[in-house]
Order: structure tokens, then sequence, then C-alpha cells
């Protein structure tokens, strides 16, 4: 502990002729001595505020960003520059995604095609790439957003995400059982399995109804509280055409407090006509967008975009419509510089305008904003 010290005066010689002061010189004397210990305190007490003012933006950065003691635990990532370089020094904190023997023993090689799947450990490079977008797009709607993708993959992106939002929930869903290597990273954070059969997150069973799924093992739902930024995190593994898969999104976001709805959704699952009709049809089924606010994402997509876009105005609330921006353009996915760049779609009520300026090539407004217009 420091302590604050007062230097005194003592008496002291100063000569014959100066031994015993007059009463007047003596009063100024004693004056001054005052005005000097006083001159001291002030300096020392605007020292000590100096010191808390420098130390505040340290403080403020523990707790958050101002927003409620509810989302405390950390700062966003509030520029897409910001996000790129957090996801390089997470990306590259991972020496391998997956096993060998849990790639080969998995049902759809974790979506990851053999000629290509030695590209997952290999440095994505600089350039803005489909991970560095997402991520930067779910920072946009603040602490205690909802984030679904579909077609986890191994889960570089997910991962990725995982670390830039902030006390938000983090859905995933796909057909494989979650990569072993991205469980193990998330283990002692686990609190509830549930499988085929059982009860729900809301209390009734969310596995209803079946068909013949390609997946050879029943449904599961896994939830993972206090991970990485404050953020909560659930796996759901089941066949894409399984309603009931999709039911075990509903009842986990639901459980999860924040609203059923999610404001982000990426999807990198099976890019088939087919599949994408269902997916959204799902969507739309079970109100799992955001109506107000919302970044729609599809990697692989292409000209099957008009459609899909015109279909998520009609559902959207009327009082965003003319916000909502449909673009197709490309930016290299997530194995970065080490494929070429994909067509990917978004549709949006943020502004994007600059970061599609920027950052993606070949970019086509399918819809603009109609204030754009």
């Amino acid at each position: 502990m420091w302590r604050s010290t007062i230097p005194t005066t003592a008496p002291r010689r100063i000569g014959a002729r100066t031994t015993v002061l007059s009463g007047p010189l003596l009063r100024v004397f004693g004056l001054l001595t005052v005005l000097s210990a006083l001159l001291f305190l002030l300096s020392r007490a605007f020292s000590k505020s100096e010191d808390v003012a420098q130390s505040a933006p340290s403080q403020q950065q523990q707790q958050g960003n101002g927003v409620g003691e509810q989302y405390a635990t950390c700062t966003p990532l509030d520029k897409i520059e910001e996000v790129h370089t957090n996801n390089r020094k997470v990306h590259n904190a991972i020496d391998s995604w997956i096993r060998d023997e849990d790639y080969n023993s998995s049902v759809f090689l974790y979506g990851m095609p053999k000629h290509v799947a030695h590209l997952s450990t290999k440095d994505v490079g600089e350039p803005v790439n489909l991970s560095d977008l997402v991520g930067f797009l779910a920072t946009k709607f603040g602490p205690g957003t909802n984030y679904l993708e579909m077609g986890v993959s191994v889960g570089k992106t997910l991962y990725q995400v995982l670390h830039t939002v902030c006390d938000s929930n983090v859905v995933a869903f796909d057909l494989e059982t979650i990569n072993p290597t991205f469980h193990r990273l998330l283990e002692s954070k686990m609190n509830l399995v549930l499988k085929g059969g059982e009860a729900s997150l809301t209390g009734h069973s969310f596995l209803q109804e079946k068909y013949v799924s390609k997946k050879p093992d029943d449904c599961h739902v896994r939830r993972y509280d206090g991970v990485f930024r404050g953020n909560t995190f659930g796996y759901v593994d089941c066949d894409e055409f399984d309603l009931v898969g999709w039911r075990g999104i509903k009842d986990l976001v639901t459980s999860l407090g924040r609203g059923a709805t999610f404001q982000v959704i990426f999807s990198d699952a099976l890019h088939s006509v087919q599949a994408i009709r269902f997916e959204l049809d799902r969507i739309m089924d079970l109100e799992l967008l955001d109506r107000q606010e919302f970044a729609y994402i599809w990697d692989d997509m292409g000209q099957r975009v008009p459609p899909l876009c015109e279909r998520v105005v009609e559902y959207a609330d009327i009082n965003v419509r003319h916000k909502i921006s449909c673009v197709v353009a490309k930016i290299p996915g997530w194995f970065g510089v080490n494929e070429k760049p994909h067509n990917i779609a978004i549709i949006t009520t943020l502004n994007i305008d600059d970061l599609v300026r920027k950052h993606m090539q070949s970019a086509t407004y399918v819809r603009a904003p109609q204030s754009s217009r």
C-alpha cells in the first residue's frame, strides 16, 4: 500500500543573526511552509487522478462495452480488421482440426472431399475470407445475438465465430456428430446431451417424426455453457431433411432465453436446390429467422438467389423491407487463399455497401435497399 508523506520543517541554525526571527518574518515563514505543504498535497492528488484516468480504459475493457452487467465479459470487435486479426490468431493456434481416424470414420467426411481435406491445416493467408465476413456480420447485432450455422464441417468458421461474438448464443446444425477435436476444446463446458426419445430442453420430445435418414445413429443435442467470450454453444447433429433436427434447433434456441429467432444464419450444408428450398421452408415454418434485423449468408450459391431473396423479403417485417439488400459476390472460402474464391449470397437488413466494395469480387446487387435506388 502506497502511503503519502508530508515533509516537516525542523528548526535550523542559520547563523547568529538569524537564530531568532522577528514576529512578522516568523508569520511569513510559517505561511510559506503551509502553502508548500498544500501544493505538495495538490500535486499528489492530481498525479493520482491521472493514474486512475490512465487505467480506466483497461478497466472498461475488462467490464465490456457498457451495454449492461449481463454483457460484461468481453469487448465486441467492431471492425472487420479487428475480426480478421483475431481470426488469424485463433486459426493459427490450432495445429490440426481433425484426426485421421475421426475423418475416415465419419458419415460424409465432414463435408471435405479427400482431395482437399489437407487444405484445412494450411495457413489461410491475409485476404479477408468467408469466416471473417460471417464473424464480422455476426458482431453487427451486438451482444446477445443468436447465431445459427448449418453445415459445420470440422468447425473452423464456427470456432472463429465463438471467439468473435460476445455473450451470444451460437447454435450449430450438421449431419455429423460434433468433430471430436472441436468437442475436446469445449468439453469442460458441456452440461447437457439429449438423444432420440429423450425429453427436450423445453419439456416435450423433439424427436416426434422420422424418415429414412442418412445418419446411422440417433440425433443429439449438446449444450455447452460459458464458452469463449461468455457465449453459450449448442450443437444439433441430425440429417438436414429430418424434421426432428429442426425441432431440436427451435427447442434449443428457445431454452437459451434470448428469443426464439436468429439474427444471423450461415448456410453451408447441402447445396442442392432441393436442400436449399427445404431449409428455407423449415426456417420460415418455425420462424427461426428474425423478421426485423438479420443477415442470412449462403456459401456456394450462384444464380439461385433471386427467388430466395424475394421469399425472405416477403417474410420480413413490412417496416424493414425497404432496407433489405441481396448481394451475390465472390470471396475466399474458409480454406482462404488455398482455393478459388467462393460464390456467396447475402440477404440482410444491414448496410453492407462498404464491406462489398472493399472485400468482395464480382459483386451484383440482386436487390438494393430502396434508399439506394
